[in-house]
Order: C-alpha cells, then structure tokens, then sequence
C-alpha cells in the first residue's frame, strides 16, 4: 500500500487544502482526490492519536457527532476506511496506519506556517 500526499504552503493565510494523491494495493488504480481541509485532518490526527472519538472531540473542543461527521466524510471522499469502531474500542484499519505517519508532518508544517 503507497499513499502519496502533496500540499502547497505558498500562500500561508489561505491554507484550506490539503491535496491527497492515494494508491490502495495493487488492484485499484491511483486516484485523484478533491482537496482535504485542513480541519479534516486534525480530526483524523486526534481520533488516531486517542483511539477514541470523545476523547478526540475534547482535545478539539468539538462534540463527538462533529468529529464522527468529520471522519465520515473524510472516509467517503477518500473512499477508504481509516478506522475500525469495534463497541467502544477505534483502530486504524491499514490505511489509517499508512496515512498517520505522512499526515503529522503536513499538521506541524501548517501549524508552523498559519499565524
């Protein structure tokens, strides 16, 4: 599995996006996908990083639903799964784990780069 994620930080006050070029196993072809923002994406960061959707929301000071809606749409624009919600219980399904490590550097540099 390759996943190839590409963003633009020219213009730091604008940042929305975050363009995902994404290549699931060898059967399916590359997709082009429409931009991320960026709001999705701490989403799947605090969900990834406190296996849990509650615990996400409060470190996003979100509610729950708004986090759940946020990796559900993030999930079907991708048309890939990120996690497996087993009762109480959130893993990263593959995907999830190759996307984790390519999405925090992306964050950080946002992060740097946004007043």
């Amino acid at each position: 599995m390759n996943n190839f994620l590409s963003y633009n930080l020219t213009q730091p006050r604008q940042i929305t996006q975050i363009h995902i070029f994404h290549y699931l196993h060898s059967t399916q072809e590359c997709k082009y996908t429409p931009p991320m923002d960026t709001e999705s994406l701490k989403a799947f960061l605090a969900v990834a990083e406190q296996q849990s959707f509650s615990l996400a929301a409060e470190q996003l000071h979100l509610t729950q639903p708004a986090v759940s809606k946020r990796i559900a749409a993030l999930e079907r624009q991708l048309g890939c799964k990120f996690f497996d919600r087993i009762v109480r219980n959130v893993h990263l399904t593959e995907t999830g784990q190759a996307l984790l490590p390519k999405s925090r550097p992306i964050q950080q540099d946002i992060t740097e780069t946004v007043p």
